[in-house]
């Protein structure tokens, strides 16, 4: 079993600026901890959940980008499927907002006065017409 470890790994994984790459990573890493064989099945759960949660949450960022990508389409204003500077505007002061900022692009931020008017009250319901 390979359980070389070099010191700037040892050291990243100790200051928690990375996460063991691979099982025969963690098991290098444990020993040179001095964790004794009879607790290392807990590390090796814990290793095993971080990546799963790892894996689902690049696969839900991937959805959630498709998502987006499919509603810009719907609201887009060109051919290329996206939504320009001017329909942006269009839809922001149909819902009630008067920008004050540039459209950066669809899947930006809302600016923080943009997001007061919401927090506010505002009726962002007509935004996308019918």
């Amino acid at each position: 079993m390979g359980r070389d470890l070099s010191r700037s790994t040892a050291s990243r994984i100790a200051t928690g600026q990375q996460a063991p790459a691979s099982t025969d990573c963690l098991e290098a890493f444990l020993v040179a901890c001095q964790v004794p064989p009879r607790d290392r099945t807990m590390w090796f759960d814990a290793w095993l959940r971080a990546q799963r949660h790892a894996v689902s949450a690049r696969q839900d960022a991937g959805r959630q980008r498709e998502e987006l990508k499919q509603l810009e389409s719907v609201v887009a204003d060109s051919s290329r499927g996206q939504v320009s500077q001017e329909a942006a505007v269009r839809m922001l002061r149909r819902a009630g907002f008067d920008t004050r900022e540039r459209y950066r692009r669809f899947d930006a931020a809302l600016g923080p006065e943009a997001l007061c008017a919401v927090q506010h009250g505002a009726d962002v319901s007509g935004m996308f017409g019918k």
